[in-house]
């Protein structure tokens, strides 16, 4: 058995199966013996041989023929090589609370050993093991979960017999409730219990106060005192205790005030005087509030309209107005429109103009003037002479329709303007006797001599009064000319001998106006040896003012007296201050005459006019002629009849062109008169001032440099006058230089080169593109026509339109790609002016 033995464990194979397969093997070999049966032979081998192992040679092991048999036993021995494993890993069991113990089978199971509790317990968790008797031993685990179902063996039970609740339901509807409740399961054999639930309703703050206007009064008179009662309220709350407690107000910013005469009630009242103007109305919101926590407000808002009463006078724009009519004007045409305003409204804002009564020369305002009740429009009744009136002034009444009526005035100053309607008129030198005016001119002149200057008047102003002095004939033209300005003739060169002696000038004065008025005259210029000088006293006169002038002490003017012969007639001339006091002493006449007053019987006087005096002597008979003088104090700054000057200047007008501007007036004289202009700073403009022969400046605006008015179209200029007095006075007045367009600039197309792609066969009437030019000129000068040149060909023409006006380009034929594949198109902008420029 040992060489069997041998035999099994140096065999290669094994057994291999299922664990139940793992036993003990015996294979039985029926030998056939001639003479006696041998006992068995077992061999044992390992399990998991492979197939074919060898196990043993029988034959040899019992030394037996191999021709005889007996029977073999093969017993295959199992080896620890499994662990035990469940076929779950976990096990979920569910067993009734009400399983009895003891419960199970004769396999190995679970066995309950005491009864369960669900309602102590619901599950409980346990590890079952199962462990083999190898060497050494193995061993597998599985988790075990058991959920206790619950059976019917509990009755329902309340917490308490007696609940009290508190919810929130609608406390205004109901402040208790009582329930009943029955409890009862589901399972068998169950037990019903009943328990009472009382809810005890606790207010919230869920309502909103209410606001009520039991009574209204609106609109209310602006002249309504404090208290007056404007409207009374009422308000409420659903809600108890502090949420149902309500307080009103209102804003702080209104005329207004709430009391409450009792709980919930309150009255809005004025507090102050109302003003309609200022506020027409009001938009009161009242403001309800509870003491709920949050509180809760309801606003609620009240229209209160102020009536209008008569309280506002009706009031003009500007304190007085300044008319400007030009004389000659045509009767009955308006001339001007004065505007009131009245804040109030309605009936107390209607206006009604009148003219209050007074005099111009004597006649009443009403012959001159009249006015439109309705709308103010003021209109001329007749036509105005600015050399007989030159300026008046009227009061205008604007009234309203109130009760009681109130009314404005505002002065209206009217100043006539002149017109150039009075040709000038030459003082000096006179002819008499409808022959010519000699002067004398002494033969040993120089040049520049003056001979005599020629004085003139014009009874127009301003420019229609600007003389302008031309020597229209001349005996000799090289010996004299004439001031343009000054009207002096003076000597141009020396007299030689065969000068005549006798030359004869005429004369032509022409003034400023549109168009203009001109005179003449002729003047006989002898040529003599001498001229004898004028004389002169020499004498001093002494005037006296007894008071002051214009806060200037008591002084003695003094002045020297000028004689000089004016047809027959002696005339002294005195100087004195304007706005002397009446009864002041001038001279005593007297002692500048050289008369003795004791000599002279009583004097009888007599005026011709404010300023002279003719006094006449008895006894001989002797006339003089005194002028009275008024000295000017400079009380009057000067005044340009227009504030505003426009003046149309071309663009292409040449530096040094002179364009007349309106000078101003002013009502001093003398020194105190208008002496300088200035202009305002300007890189195109300046100004030059010249002297009429009555000392009156005129002022020409000259252009120092090209306009454009592409770069600048409007220049806003100040012009300045100032006056010679001391201190000096001003005037302003705005000139406002309008540049008119040249045509200086070419169109120009925003861009040389168009490019643009047309698919072929494209309709008639097809947009192919359009072309924009500009020109920075204006009106026709800037307006384009658009046209093809010569450039382009004749073919393109006839398939491509252009719109003259817009620049269109559109398909006119067929267009083949396979016959022309591109177009050059040539085309050139012009504008329309009288003189076009083009741009290609």
């Amino acid at each position: 058995m040992e060489k069997g033995s041998e035999s099994l464990n140096n065999g290669k194979g094994s057994w291999e199966g299922t664990e139940t397969d793992r036993m003990q093997v015996t294979v039985t070999l029926v030998l056939s013996l001639l003479d006696s049966v041998l006992p068995q032979l077992r061999y044992t081998v390992h399990e998991e041989l492979e197939h074919g192992a060898f196990v043993g040679n029988i034959a040899e092991d019992l030394g037996l023929d191999a021709n005889k048999l007996s029977t073999l036993e093969v017993e295959i021995l199992d080896v620890n090589d499994n662990s035990p494993s469940f076929p779950w890993g976990e096990f979920n069991l569910n067993i009734s609370e009400s399983a009895i113990p003891g419960d199970g089978s004769k396999f190995a199971e679970l066995i309950l050993e005491s009864p369960l509790d669900r309602e102590q317990q619901k599950t409980h968790q346990m590890v079952l093991t199962a462990v083999d008797g190898g060497l050494p031993e193995r061993s597998s685990t599985t988790q075990i979960n058991i959920v206790v179902l619950d059976a019917n063996d509990n009755a329902p039970v309340f917490d308490q017999n007696f609940y009290k609740v508190k919810g929130l339901v609608d406390y205004e509807k109901a402040r208790m409730h009582e329930i009943y409740v029955q409890a009862k399961d589901k399972g068998p054999s169950a037990v019903a219990v009943h328990c009472r639930v009382l809810v005890s309703v606790v207010d919230v703050n869920d309502n909103l106060p209410e606001v009520i206007l039991t009574s209204v009064s609106t609109p209310v008179r602006e002249d309504a005192p404090p208290g007056t009662v404007i409207a009374v309220i009422s308000v409420m709350d659903p809600d108890s205790g502090e949420n149902g407690n309500v307080h009103c107000e209102i804003p702080h910013h209104v005329p207004f005030q709430l009391y409450s005469p009792f709980k919930n009630h309150y009255t809005l009242v004025t507090s102050d005087f109302l003003d309609r103007e200022t506020v027409s109305e009001y938009n009161v919101t009242i403001t309800a509030r509870d003491m709920g926590s949050p509180p809760l407000f309801t606003k609620k808002s009240l229209l209160v309209q102020v009536y209008d009463i008569n309280d506002n006078v009706p009031w003009f724009k500007q304190p007085s107005y300044t008319v400007y009519l030009t004389e000659n004007n045509a009767p009955g045409a308006s001339v001007f429109t004065v505007t009131a305003q009245d804040a109030d409204v309605d009936q107390n804002s209607y206006l009604s103009y009148s003219i209050l009564e007074s005099v111009i020369q004597a006649m009443p305002v009403s012959t001159y003037m009249s006015i439109n009740s309705d709308n103010g429009n003021i209109y001329a009744l007749r036509s105005f002479d600015h050399e007989e009136l030159r300026s008046f002034n009227m009061v205008i009444q604007a009234e309203d329709a109130g009760f009681p009526s109130l009314c404005a005035n505002v002065t209206v100053n009217v100043f006539i303007l002149d017109q150039n309607d009075n040709a000038p008129v030459i003082i000096s030198p006179l002819s008499e006797n409808g022959t010519v005016a000699t002067e004398a001119v002494p033969r040993s002149a120089d040049v520049g001599y003056l001979v005599v200057q020629i004085t003139a008047t014009d009874a127009d102003e301003g420019q229609n009064s600007r003389l302008f002095y031309q020597v229209m004939q001349a005996t000799d033209p090289s010996l004299f000319s004439v001031g343009l300005y000054t009207g002096e003739i003076r000597t141009i060169r020396r007299m030689v001998e065969k000068d005549p002696t006798r030359h004869r000038l005429v004369i032509m004065l022409k003034d400023n106006g549109q168009p203009p008025l001109s005179a003449t005259t002729s003047i006989i210029l002898s040529v003599v040896d001498s001229v004898p000088k004028p004389a002169s006293t020499g004498e001093t006169l002494k005037v006296l003012c007894r008071e002051t002038v214009d806060n200037v002490d008591t002084s003695i003017y003094e002045a020297v007296p000028e004689y000089w012969t004016w047809r027959s007639n002696a005339v002294t001339r005195y100087s004195i201050p304007e706005e002397i006091p009446e009864g002041s002493v001038v001279t005593n006449l007297a002692a500048d005459l050289g008369l003795d007053a004791r000599s002279l019987p009583e004097r009888k006087t007599s005026s011709s006019c404010f300023l002279k005096m003719d006094v006449i002597i008895e006894y001989p008979i002797r006339i003089f002629n005194i002028e009275l003088e008024i000295m000017d104090i400079n009380d009057n700054s000067p005044q340009f009849r227009r504030e505003r000057i426009t003046l149309d200047i071309s663009e292409s007008a040449t530096p040094g062109e002179r364009f007349s501007l309106t000078n101003a007036v002013d009502a001093d004289v003398g020194e105190n008169s208008i002496k300088k202009y200035y202009l305002s700073d300007s890189d195109e403009f300046t100004i030059d001032i010249q002297s009429g022969s009555d000392g009156t400046k005129y002022v020409d605006l000259v252009l120092k440099d090209t306009l454009d008015r592409e770069k600048q179209a409007v220049h806003n200029l100040i012009l300045t006058a100032v006056d010679g007095g001391t201190p000096a006075r001003s005037g302003t007045a705005s000139v406002v230089v309008q540049v008119l367009d040249t045509n200086d600039n070419s169109p120009q197309f925003d861009r040389q080169v168009y490019s643009v792609d047309l698919i072929e066969n494209a309709s008639i009437g097809t947009l192919v593109m359009q072309l924009n030019a500009t020109d920075l000129d204006e009106g026709t000068n800037a307006a384009l026509t658009y046209s093809y040149t010569l450039y382009t060909s004749e073919k393109t023409q006839e398939k491509f339109s252009l719109n003259p006006n817009t620049g269109e380009i559109r398909v006119k034929d067929v267009i083949d790609f396979e016959e022309i594949k591109s177009f050059d198109m040539y085309v050139e902008a012009k504008d329309n002016a009288a003189n076009p420029l083009s741009g290609q």
